[in-house]
């Protein structure tokens, strides 16, 4: 029997060495591979990172220069819609011979039912919050301005200018043709209290004085086209209005000329992928590099987590600012001082973020 357990203890040691010959190469070979996977595994992740962000940096360069292209060309059509707004507008109110044969239809026309333009048609570009706050088409009018008389503006006394100024609604219709999803509004408002709008809608607020509006004392204040953010008499959203004074040939101030551009629209082709539209914020600033304050040169003028917003008409627009002196903006300020386009990861308020940025010039 010990002979029998010897042989038994014998074979078993046996057996155990024999496997642990035939496993532990399997084994140390496993272990070796596992390593090589993970290793290379962490080399793939490494590439694919660095692929990725080379991929999203590409595509962000892309983006901002497609972006500033955009830009240019919507500028460059407002600048040029606004500058023949003044030379029509100046040329009806100087000419020596009266125009006629051109409707003239007062704000109050329009709220009654009687007296309003024929084609009166609800559009979608145009709309205005309901009692309850929800975004409602307005009806206006394609074929005819709108005149609205400032409080203390009597019909006879202007009836002159009315009539010269009557002839503008071609010209806001051609313009407006140009580009019919840029323009929102277009317009021209006078000293003696008149105030032209186009296409033509009613509903002005019997408070509403065109010359008291930031559009037009800037204009006048600048002696020059000016551009501001403001909210928009009608629709109470965000828009960018760009005002020009107009001169009479010796000089005396007519009034002021201006474009509103849809808020919406000049985000309406910022293509900016799924995977990124709820962490991305796009907008467009302003560089005012004689600006006293370095904390207030770089203002963000449009964003497009305000093209929804709604707002009184009356309520001035606060405006923001990108603070330059901030230590962790360092470079990105010196990029936007030399008009730099680039893409730059940095650490912002606590958070690792991706800058990309480009200029319109």
């Amino acid at each position: 029997k010990a002979a029998a357990e010897e042989t038994m203890t014998f074979r078993t040691k046996l057996l155990i060495l024999l496997l642990t010959i035939t496993l532990l190469p399997l084994g140390l070979s496993f272990l070796s591979q596992r390593s090589l996977v993970v290793h290379f595994g962490n080399k793939l992740a490494d590439d694919t990172h660095a692929l990725l962000n080379s991929h999203a940096v590409n595509m962000l360069h892309l983006l901002v220069d497609d972006y500033g292209r955009i830009l240019r060309r919507d500028d460059a059509m407002a600048r040029f819609a606004l500058k023949a707004q003044a030379e029509a507008a100046v040329r009806l109110l100087s000419t020596t011979s009266l125009p006629g044969g051109q409707s003239v239809f007062l704000a109050d026309d329009f709220d009654d039912p009687q007296r309003q333009p024929a084609d009166l048609t609800l559009s979608e570009q145009h709309v205005r919050a309901d009692a309850d706050g929800v975004p409602t088409p307005m009806r206006v009018s394609w074929s005819e301005q709108v005149f609205f008389l400032a409080r203390g503006t009597e019909q006879e006394m202007v009836a002159e200018q009315l009539q010269r100024l009557a002839g503008m609604t071609d010209v806001y219709r051609t313009l407006q043709q140009i580009n019919p999803e840029l323009f929102l509004w277009q317009y021209t408002a006078l000293e003696s209290g008149i105030h032209s709008s186009y296409p033509g809608k009613g509903g002005y607020p019997d408070s509403y004085d065109p010359r008291q509006r930031q559009w037009y004392t800037d204009a006048v204040a600048n002696q020059r086209p000016v551009q501001r953010i403001l909210t928009d008499l009608t629709t109470g959203t965000l828009i960018l209005t760009l005002s020009q004074p107009i001169y009479a040939p010796n000089g005396e101030l007519y009034g002021v000329t201006a474009v509103d551009i849809d808020y919406r629209q000049l985000f309406q082709d910022w293509n900016i992928p799924n995977e990124w539209a709820d962490v991305a914020s796009s907008m467009v600033l302003r560089f005012d590099q004689d600006g006293a304050d370095a904390t207030r040169q770089l203002e963000v003028l449009l964003q497009n987590d305000r093209v929804n917003a709604s707002r009184h008409w009356s309520l001035p627009v606060e405006h923001e600012y990108i603070d330059l002196t901030d230590p962790e903006l360092d470079v990105i300020a010196e990029d936007v001082r030399k008009g730099v386009s680039a893409v730059r990861k940095i650490t912002y308020q606590g958070e690792e973020t991706l800058w990309a940025y480009g200029s319109r010039h």
